[in-house]
Formats: structure tokens, sequence, C-alpha cells
């Protein structure tokens, strides 16, 4: 009796200990925030509520863009807030100033680390300040510092960047929430937090509103946007760009695109800018398009992920997106399908023919695929390159993915080294597909992106991407100009390009630059052109030398990836570029500090991050996959329960002995 009474004791203790374990645990990804009751008591609100305005100007091939943010401090209690929030990894971030109490305060770079202790110092002394750092390429976080009672901080950000265009078609990007990036051991939304919305009124001040303005040198037509309605006022070649309903969630990646009329496309753009004793240059050439289809077979392996970030219409997006590309494959073809979670599955053995037996086995493979689990990508890709090679075939892989990993560096490393003479070609699917992964896997896999927002794109974009992989490639691409030795080029190397897609460059130059002649190889045919920069399709922009920079800090990423070297390597350099520049950078950082004390030193603050809204149509709130939290409480409910069944089961045996 006495072993009993002691194995349930020792069994409630370790249930209790594991499911209090398990609550620290889950504490610590989740988000700690304030939330204000309602009338009947129920804490529903949070204290810090988020306004958000995207404006901006896009000027022939360079976008000038504004983030205005208000935070509205609602409670009756001095709040300290941060806030991540994604850009475009092609973003720099060239501003920042803080407007409170009708002050503006405008931001200075600093290296990140003096940032941070100038923030956390006026943070200390009362003063009202805010921080803008650089948490992952695409990521970025505010934080700020004594926001009064039921007083509000607007913040303004600017950056810039340069629009897309392939296929014939412009297209500017702009993320407004972002998919939590997976690691083995925890989900990792870049500050270190796990923060997302749990309250449906939270969607209705997690808004933005848009004014884009069009100011093209070139007669435009079609502008659209797939994925969101909007409103556009057109006078001459002078476009105004809103929002159909004036305010949508901040919950889906928003696209627009336009196309310049027949007749008008350009062969080739250039914007410049002299900036102290140097000429900035930024360029795009458009090579010329062939209509000849590579004659080669392929052998074509599709990557699918089914993840748990996948799930809700991202997985119907990829399973549709399969599917229409083994539709896509010609009898000559062989193709394999890897899937994967956790864990990754090859569904046959080496890659095989396209024949009825073997395609209807790969529809119902992908059919039954359901997502849940975790993104681990690099087991995938090593099951993808370790089938026999098929020679004498385009070796080729599709990789549907949202891209919701934390380890794109360790993953463009292994692909730099591994592809051997194959592609890689991602399709992003989703509301907020990760696209630092997206365009850097496809960089560094020598193949191209594409992304998918719904299921009605599905058959034209997997159609297009296949028809663009049929064909020859520019090859060999290489830039002569008149004084080679005083300038400075970035991206060092071009990459080859399939078709319909430009040659992007960057330039900085002691002497004006007059001309530029290209040199590459379509199919076996060499080609060349020169583009002068005083063309029609250019033009003076302001910081140029900024995108510059950041180019410049890109090709530090990508030798710290290529030669497996930690970024600190490249530290003091960065810092010096970041400076000089005045842009946000991995070590650099914009700070803006009042001059008043404004927070009494008898009054504390609460701090609370403010929670970004999920993906649209995703089912992911807090995968299990993250940590393993949730498996521990299940061990601890299961411990529990085996615990009180003997126990009960004890005393009844006792109940029926007793006299």
């Amino acid at each position: 009796m006495q072993i009993n009474r002691i194995f349930i004791r020792s069994t409630l203790l370790i249930s209790s200990v594991i499911i209090q374990l398990t609550h620290a645990a889950n504490n610590d990804n989740m988000t700690a925030r304030l939330m204000l009751a309602d009338q009947s008591n129920q804490f529903n609100q949070p204290a810090l509520l988020l306004n958000t305005e995207i404006s901006g100007e896009i000027n022939g091939m360079i976008a000038t863009m504004t983030l205005t943010q208000t935070f509205q401090n609602t409670s009756n209690e001095w709040m300290n807030g941060q806030y991540e929030f994604p850009l475009s990894d092609k973003a720099t971030i060239d501003s920042l100033t803080m407007t409170t109490d009708n002050t503006v305060i405008r931001g200075i770079v600093k290296e990140k680390a003096q940032a941070k202790l100038a923030f956390e110092a006026a943070k200390d002394k009362g003063k009202k300040a805010s921080l803008l750092t650089q948490s992952r390429p695409n990521l970025f976080t505010m934080s700020l510092a004594n926001i009064a009672p039921n007083a509000e901080v607007i913040t303004e950000i600017t950056w810039i960047t340069m629009v897309d265009y392939r296929n014939g078609q412009f297209s500017l990007r702009l993320p407004t929430t972002f998919t939590p990036r997976y690691s083995a051991q925890r989900l990792d939304t870049g500050a270190g937090d796990f923060a997302f919305a749990t309250h449906m009124n939270e969607t209705d001040t997690h808004q933005f509103s848009l004014n884009l303005h069009l100011a093209l040198n070139l007669p435009i037509e079609n502008i659209h946007s797939a994925t969101h309605d909007i409103r556009v006022d057109s006078i001459g070649d002078s476009h105004q760009i809103e929002l159909s309903n004036g305010t949508e969630p901040l919950n889906r990646d928003m696209v627009i695109h336009w196309e310049p009329m027949a007749g008008f496309k350009p062969s080739a753009a250039i914007a410049s800018e002299q900036q102290d004793d140097a000429y900035y240059y930024a360029m795009m050439i458009m090579p010329p398009v062939k209509n000849i289809v590579s004659t080669l077979p392929k052998a074509v392996t599709f990557i699918i992920d089914t993840s748990g970030s996948m799930a809700g219409d991202s997985i119907q997006q990829a399973k549709r997106g399969l599917l229409a590309g083994l539709d896509s494959l010609s009898g000559q073809d062989v193709f394999n399908i890897v899937a994967f979670d956790s864990h990754a599955t090859r569904l046959f053995d080496e890659a095989q023919t396209t024949n009825s037996h073997h395609m209807a086995t790969a529809r119902r493979f992908v059919n039954q695929l359901q997502a849940d689990g975790g993104t681990e990508m690099l087991p995938a890709l090593q099951l993808a390159f370790s089938q026999p090679e098929n020679l004498g075939y385009l070796q080729q892989i599709i990789f549907i993915t949202d891209g919701a990993v934390a380890n794109e560096a360790q993953l463009f490393n292994y692909l730099s080294k591994h592809l051997g003479d194959g592609r890689l070609f991602t399709v992003g699917i989703g509301s907020a597909p990760n696209q630092h992964f997206m365009s850097g896997a496809a960089k560094y896999g020598r193949g191209s992106t594409i992304n998918i927002a719904n299921l009605n794109e599905v058959d034209t974009e997997m159609t297009a991407l296949f028809d663009k992989i049929s064909r020859p490639m520019m090859r060999d691409i290489s830039i002569d100009l008149p004084f080679n030795d005083s300038v400075e080029i970035y991206p060092k190397k071009i990459p080859d390009l399939y078709t319909a897609e430009p040659i992007l460059l960057t330039l900085k130059s002691a002497n004006p630059i007059d001309v530029v002649r290209i040199n590459g190889k379509l199919g076996d045919e060499n080609w060349a052109s020169e583009v002068n920069t005083d063309s029609p399709n250019s033009g003076q922009t302001k910081n140029i030398h900024k995108i510059w920079a950041k180019n410049k800090i890109a090709d530090f990423n990508e030798q710290s990836v290529l030669y497996s070297l930690p970024l600190d390597d490249f530290k003091d350099d960065i810092i010096h570029i970041g400076i000089a520049h005045q842009i946000v950078t991995p070590f650099t950082a914009f700070v803006a500090i009042e001059e008043k004390i404004s927070k009494p030193t008898n009054e504390m603050a609460k701090s609370e991050t403010i929670a970004n809204l999920a993906p649209k149509n995703s089912l992911l709130y807090a995968p299990s996959t993250a940590t393993n939290a949730t498996l521990q409480l299940l061990i601890g409910l299961l411990f529990l329960t085996l615990a009180m069944i003997y126990y009960f089961k004890n005393a009844e045996k006792q109940d029926k002995v007793a006299p």
C-alpha cells in the first residue's frame, strides 16, 4: 500500500512538472501581451493597436515607397511596443521618422549595437524613442519606447527598390505579413517572438490603405492586381492606384502588375545619379527572345512541401501546381516526386517515364498528400539529388513551397555545392511566401522563380514556367565598359537568364558612363548589344547609390553562403557601407529619440509585442512542429490520466475488501 501511494504521488508530481514546463515553454514562444477588458470583463483587445498606410511613386523602374504606421495606446498605462513586419529582401530602407505630440523626430543610422544601447538608455530615462532593425533579410523590427496612455505614435519608413519586369509585364510586390519560419528547434520569426493575432477584432485595426502613383515615361495598360481589388484613376501617363474598399487586412502579399502598350516594350531602362564624387547607375536590359524550343529531353524532379505551414489553401495550390506540372511533361521526359514535412519521401527509386501507369501512380500519390509536420527541406533536397543521374537529359528540379524556413543560408550553400549541371526552379505558394528563400534558392539553383497566389493562377503560371524552361537560356553574359578598372558592378557575376527575363545591374563609377556593351550567348548564337545612358528610357533618379549599396551588401551575403563564412567576417565593411549610405543593414539600424523626458520616473511602462495577422486562408496558427512542447503536454496528461485510473481502481479494490 505504501508503494502504491509513492507511485501515485510520484506520477502526479512528474505529470505536474511536465505540464508546468510545457506551459513555460509555450509562453517563451508565444507573445506576452497586455490585453484590455471589454464590458463583459473578457480580455480580448490588445493595448496597442496598429493601422498602416502604404504610399509611394514608381518612376520608370524605381519604386520609392513609404510605410506609415500608427501605434495607438488605448490603455491607461505607459507602454513599450514591438512589431515585426516584412518587406521585399530587395528593399533598401533609407529613412525613419517618428511623430509624437506633434513633434517630428528624424532617425539616424548607427551601428546596430550602438543604436540598441541608445534606444535602451532613452527608454530607461523615460524618453520616447523608436528603433528599426533588420532581423532577417526580408523581416524588420520596429521597437517603441514610452508611448503615453491614450496617445499615439506615428512612424514613417521609406524604402526604395527596383520593380520587376519579365514576360513583358512590370510588377511590384508589397508583403504585409509573413509565415513563421520553421527550424528544427522552434518557430523563428526573426526577433524571437511568435506573434500572431488570436482575436478577430484585431483584423479591424490591422488594416492598410494604399496610395500609389505610377509616373512612367512610356504608355502602359492593363494595370491590375490578382491579390486585391484596386481602383485606378488615369490621366495621360499618370496613374493613381488605391484599394477599391479603402482598406484591406494585413494578411497577404499585394502584387500589382502593369504592361507597356504594344510597340512600347522597353529593350533597356536606365536610372542614374551623381552622389559626391561618384556616378551611380541602375540598368535593366532585355535580351532578345527567340522562339526556339530545346529538343533535349528533361529529367524533372518535383519537390512538394507538405509541412504544417502549408495547411489550408496552400496545399491545394501546391498539389494543383504539381499535377499541372505533370501534365506539362512530354513523352520523352522522365520524372520523380519528393514530398516532405518532418521527413522526406521519394515516389520512385529513380526517375520514371511518363507512361500511363507511372502518371496514374503519381497522381494518386499527389492527391493523397496532406499538410502536417515540420519543414525539413535539406533531407528532401538530399533525396532528390541522390537518385541516379539521367545522362543526356536536362536535369531540372521544380520546388513547390511557401519557403517557411529559418535556415536559408544552409540550404543555399547546399545547392551551390551539390546542384551539378542541374537547375532548380522555385514555385512560391500561398498568401505570404518567403520571397528571400524563393529568389535565393532560384539564384543558387541557377534557375528562376514564380509565385502562385490562388488556384486561378496555377495552370497559367505552371504552363508559362514549363514553356520558359524548355527554351534556350542566355548564357556567358559579360559587360564591357570604357574604363572597367574604375567601375564597381553588382552583381559581380551575371546569372544565366531564361526567356523574357531582364539583366539587372547597378554600377558605381568614378567617371560618367556613356555606353554599356553587353555580350552573351543565346543557344548556339553569340549576342551583343549596346545601351546608351542618354537613351529615351533613361533619367536622373535619387537614391540609386542606396540600391547599389544594398547590392554590394548582397554580394557579401553571397560570399558568406558560397564559402561557408560567417557574415560577421564582413561586419566592418557592411557597417561602413550602411553608415555611408544611411541604410539599414544586418549590422546598422535607425534610431530616433526625443530630446525631452516624457514618462514620469515613478511610472512603469508595460511591454507588448504587436501581433501580425496570420496569412489569409492558412490553417496555421502555432504549428506543433515548432517545438516539442505539445508532445510534452500530451505525455504529462497521459501520466496524469494513468495515475488517476490507477488510483480509482485501487480505491475500488479496497472498498470491496473493506469489512
